[in-house]
């Protein structure tokens, strides 16, 4: 209901999955619940951008998605073009982003998060390697 009334909108990934999952990612108890590449957190993620992208608002993710290859095309599959970063991030996700078929991997992925169990991680890396990509 907010969009309109919005400029941008900023995806912090690091708290919003923290909330999603109710774990503290830094728990070492908890680490084997946390998994960014969940089909819950995944379909949370694409929710948020389509109503972005419905309503015409800039939509970019920060956090640390947007710095590991694996995650980061995961988001670009989701349809993010905005990923913000620390600095060691960058030529690895970069590197990623010009070489991927963002068409395939949408179809891929979206594919992948419809299911209801736990971590899709070895799919989407099985889905980036079927698309010549290095994550």
């Amino acid at each position: 209901a907010l969009l309109p009334m919005t400029d941008f909108v900023s995806v912090g990934t690091n708290d919003l999955l923290q909330y999603l999952f109710a774990a503290d990612r830094g728990n070492a108890r908890m680490a084997d619940r946390y998994d960014p590449l969940s089909p819950p957190a995944l379909r949370v993620l694409a929710e948020i951008q389509k109503a972005c992208a419905d309503t015409g608002t800039p939509v970019s993710v920060c956090g640390e998605m947007a710095g590991r290859p694996l995650e980061a095309f995961t988001l670009v599959a989701l349809g993010y073009e905005r990923l913000s970063m620390p600095p060691a991030g960058i030529g690895p996700v970069k590197q990623m982003v010009l070489s991927c078929d963002r068409e395939a991997a949408h179809r891929g992925v979206t594919a992948l998060i419809r299911g209801t169990g736990g971590s899709v991680r070895n799919e989407i890396e099985t889905l980036a390697r079927k698309l010549y990509l290095s994550v």
